[in-house]
């Protein structure tokens, strides 16, 4: 019986699997009173808050008075807050999820877009959305979080799609935009380069150069927008471009390998491996017609950050998007590739639809729930009030010692006005100061032989500071009972998570000391 809505609800499919996917993120954020994580995400909406309110900043030195920053002060997020001021109004877990979810937003809706320029039914373009947000459960939890790193890879699928659509004017706009967003305008910067040896390989040497001349005047166009320029351009060529190569430094670094996390990407580059073969193999499409279509483009941008997954996790973030878009750009030559492919390699009871089905809705169902339910268990520690209150008496501009990189967010979140010690990846103490990095590697990886005392005296020499702050763990009992008996030091303040001290100058020292 013929169906006069069934067309256009499935014309529509794509969109709305994108909006039941944005419905079930907002459900369960919903359900969690604090933010998701202590990361990035609250210490970027911290930073807008206090733009909304009308205080000026002039780069993280501002707020760091050790480290990088505190000598070359610059904001290399900067389009990024200024964007982000609306949501300084609100609460902070709350406006951590409307991030969260303008990112997956961003991130969905340029997906799509993408999309819709290949010749791919409506079903295919939903069952790839899918896949999207919740088809890797490492992608899915870095979402999560709500680092506004996804805004630059939103842009960067942007880019692609305009390489390949062949309109260099625009990239100029685009790459403007991604210079002034953050630092990570190198990824969009690379696709335009390599789009330009793409392009005139084609023969396309007008295009060509058009392309590589937007992408290179947006970027200084750019870069002379920016509020901080010499000192933004001299933290990208001096620190940004050579912390991922500091893969050695045992103090808690991010830029760790994702070689653990590599199944799902390494299955679906063997898919499009296989679809591809099948095409040539079978005549449906010749390398060249896949060269010129821009496959070989997407497959040499994925092949590059495959091997960069290899050192760093985080690279994910943009392989994931970009290695569907593959997949995507392979299927569009000749949409029945993969049941034909399917028909070649599996039994047959193995090709009925219902069986497809099912298993590709276990595998979102599973990866789904393993998310949810690791943001669900921890989210009570991730109560702003296991910092505000052991900060609560510490006086305005006072130099807090954070010996743990990572503990920077929450409490630049609970007090903005204090100054910090710490606040990046700790590659960019050891560029700015070596010497710095062995008292952080100490309390990364406590050892009964250190002596605690001494580790104290060196570090404060090191770095003067007013008040230490760090972590509280099992493996830091020996370390914080010695800290507790310390003379230097008052404790002030503690929670489940932290504990702080007041570091006591001579002065106050032998006062105490007569008592």
């Amino acid at each position: 019986m013929f169906c006069p809505l069934k067309r256009p609800v499935l014309t529509y499919l794509p969109t709305l699997t994108l909006c039941g996917c944005l419905l079930l993120f907002g459900t369960f954020l919903s359900s969690l009173a604090h933010p998701t994580s202590l990361g990035d995400g609250i210490r970027h909406l911290t930073l807008a808050r206090l733009l909304q309110e009308g205080n000026s900043f002039g780069g993280w030195g501002d707020v760091l008075y050790s480290g990088y920053f505190s000598t070359r002060s610059s904001d290399p997020w900067f389009l990024t807050h200024v964007l982000l001021m609306p949501l300084g109004t609100l609460d902070i877990a709350i406006a951590e999820d409307m991030l969260i979810l303008l990112l997956i937003g961003a991130v969905g809706i340029t997906f799509l877009l993408f999309l819709r320029t290949l010749r791919l039914s409506p079903a295919s373009q939903s069952i790839l959305i899918a896949l999207l947000l919740l088809g890797h459960v490492q992608f899915t939890f870095r979402l999560l979080v709500g680092r506004p790193l996804f805004l630059m890879v939103a842009l960067t699928t942007l880019t692609l799609l305009t390489v390949l659509h062949k309109q260099p004017l625009l990239l100029l706009v685009l790459m403007t935009i991604a210079t002034l967003l953050s630092h990570l305008f190198v990824f969009p910067l690379f696709i335009c380069l390599l789009g330009s040896l793409w392009l005139l390989s084609l023969s396309r040497k007008r295009t060509a150069m058009l392309t590589f001349l937007s992408a290179l005047s947006g970027l200084v166009i750019g870069l002379l927008l920016h509020p901080q320029t010499s000192n933004f351009v001299h933290y990208v060529f001096t620190i940004f471009l050579r912390v991922p190569f500091l893969t050695e430094l045992d103090t808690g670094t991010e830029m760790h390998s994702g070689i653990g996390r590599m199944a799902a990407v390494l299955t679906l580059l063997g898919a499009c491996l296989l679809f591809a073969y099948h095409l040539w193999y079978t005549r449906r499409a010749s390398w060249k017609e896949m060269h010129r279509r821009g496959l070989s483009l997407t497959a040499s941008i994925v092949l590059v950050m495959t091997l960069g997954m290899l050192l760093w996790v985080r690279m994910l973030d943009f392989l994931w998007p970009l290695l569907l878009i593959l997949l995507a750009q392979v299927l569009s030559l000749y949409p029945p590739i993969a049941k034909e492919t399917a028909h070649v390699l599996l039994p047959r009871w193995a090709l009925l639809r219902k069986y497809t089905l099912g298993v590709l809705l276990l595998v979102l169902t599973v990866n789904t729930a393993k998310t949810f339910y690791s943001f669900s268990t921890v989210n009570a520690e991730n109560a702003l009030s296991h910092f505000t209150d052991p900060l609560k008496n510490i006086p305005e501009k006072s130099r807090v010692l954070n010996v743990d990189w990572d503990l920077f967010p929450s409490l630049f979140s609970a007090r903005p006005d204090l100054l910090f010690a710490r606040g990046m990846d700790p590659s960019y103490d050891y560029l700015s100061d070596p010497d710095s990095i062995r008292f952080f590697a100490a309390v990364r990886n406590p050892s009964e032989e250190t002596d605690w005392n001494v580790w104290l005296t060196e570090l404060i020499q090191h770095i003067p500071s007013d008040y230490l702050a760090l972590w509280r763990a099992e493996k830091r009992r020996n370390m914080i009972e010695t800290l507790n008996q310390n003379k230097s030091l008052e404790h002030v303040g503690m929670s489940d998570r932290i504990i702080v001290y007041k570091i006591l100058s001579s002065t106050e020292q032998s006062a105490q000391d007569s008592v």
